[in-house]
């Protein structure tokens, strides 16, 4: 299947995966990421900032969170 600019999209063809992969597990902090991340939504759409700068605080304080949870992290 072409998309955009004629790039190949094989994720299309791919059938779902009806189990996790093995050893698959959340992250500790998967919780607190989705609160984040509609906080981040419902401030946007209030107009407290836009959606790229509030998701990228979420981003920045999951980073931050991670290494309580005994994680290794970074920001790109």
């Amino acid at each position: 299947m072409k998309v955009g600019g004629g790039v190949e999209d094989l994720h299309g063809l791919e059938p779902e995966p009806t189990t996790p992969e093995p050893g698959a597990q959340w992250s500790p902090t998967t919780d607190a990421d989705f609160f984040r991340l509609g906080d981040s939504f419902g401030a946007a759409i209030a107009g407290d900032g836009t959606l790229a700068s509030l998701l990228a605080d979420a981003q920045k304080s999951t980073v931050d969170n991670l290494p309580a949870k005994g994680l290794k992290a970074r920001s790109a």
